[in-house]
């Protein structure tokens, strides 16, 4: 978004108690292209959006610490049952 069109979306965010169409008109009244003023009272009226939040991923080092956990903690009960039955 370039630094007029960012210019433009927060004219039109801090006008408040116009409707989208008397916005329109003034912009369009003050020289600015059809498109220019559409494409602005549209990104205006887009919701705040929200950070994202990632999925956390574990280390892959952790992952086979994990993993060579679980093996020993097996093979470890699995001796256990076998010699004493």
């Amino acid at each position: 978004m370039d630094d007029q069109h960012e210019e433009i979306v927060n004219w039109i965010k801090g006008a408040k108690g116009y409707s989208f169409p008397q916005l329109y008109s003034a912009l369009i009244q003050q020289g600015y292209d059809q498109e220019v003023a559409k494409k602005a009272i549209i990104e205006a009226s887009k919701p705040p959006q929200k950070d994202q939040v990632k999925p956390m991923k574990l280390p892959i080092n952790l992952l086979l610490l994990l993993l060579i956990g679980i093996i020993s903690v097996s093979i470890v009960i699995t001796i256990l049952l076998y010699v004493n039955p």
